[in-house]
């Protein structure tokens, strides 16, 4: 069972109406439904190509958080909005959350399918940690750079051409990352590693997407099994993994114990 805030988190009996299909979120879903005490939840860069995906089947109105999920795309909040979700909305940007929230304002903070898009992942996870509390976790999917990096990445030409795009502008920014390097941002940005983990298995993920929401249900917490049982058995950084999912905390004061680094 995952833990939270370096205590085993206990089943609540709730769940998600619909589990994600990309198995680093639904991951991130069994955590957030397992917590049974009042919590600041931040999610940064909610909105994407789903805004607000990782929360809309999730029954948020009888789970004892609060979620704050910040994103500069105004449009894109305006969507979400129209969701009418019990989520706290802001249009903030991930490298400047010291500016609207104090030190410590939050007990938990997710980042999925984001730092793949940021030009300077040290600065952005800085600015997640100020607001943090101490020892609080930070739950992270990516996309895999192993994955990209092999014959089942991108094609040619793309690979030419996103790097020339991105230098015009961060909204064309989309490079997966390593876990060396996922590990070394992190690190850098003043956090500590708890757990990494590869998902997303490329050859399960047609599969997932064929199949119509019932069979879903039952099909995903077999994948994540899965998934699990290949990284016990030596499989787990295979290039076939799509995506990587990431447990990282910040680091309580010197005179506190740190426990799980």
């Amino acid at each position: 069972m995952p833990e939270l805030g370096g205590r085993p988190a206990q089943r609540s009996g709730l769940e998600p109406n619909q589990p994600s299909r990309n198995t680093g979120k639904a991951r991130i879903q069994q955590i957030l439904l397992a917590i049974r005490e009042p919590l600041s939840v931040l999610d940064v860069g909610a909105v994407g190509t789903g805004p607000l995906d990782l929360w809309r089947s999730l029954p948020l109105e009888r789970m004892p958080i609060n979620v704050t999920a910040v994103d500069p795309d105004a449009v894109g909040i305006e969507r979400a909005r129209r969701l009418r979700l019990p989520v706290d909305l802001r249009e903030v940007s991930g490298y400047h959350l010291s500016n609207h929230f104090g030190p410590g304002s939050f007990d938990l903070a997710v980042c999925t399918q984001v730092l793949e898009h940021v030009a300077q992942p040290r600065r952005f996870l800085e600015e997640i940690r100020r607001v943090l509390k101490p020892g609080a976790p930070l739950y992270l999917t990516v996309d895999s750079g192993h994955f990209a990096a092999s014959h089942h990445g991108d094609p040619l030409w793309k690979r030419v051409l996103r790097p020339l795009a991105a230098r015009l502008s961060e909204r064309y920014y989309d490079f997966g990352l390593t876990e060396t390097d996922l590990r070394r941002h992190l690190r850098e940005a003043g956090f500590q590693v708890a757990e990494v983990l590869h998902c997303n298995l490329g050859p399960l993920k047609p599969l997932c997407g064929a199949l119509n929401d019932g069979e879903a249900r039952r099909f995903v917490p077999a994948w994540l099994h899965f998934e699990e049982e290949l990284a016990r058995n030596g499989f787990g950084q295979h290039h076939l993994f799509r995506g990587i999912f990431c447990v990282a905390r910040t680091p309580f004061p010197s005179s506190e114990p740190a426990g799980d680094s």
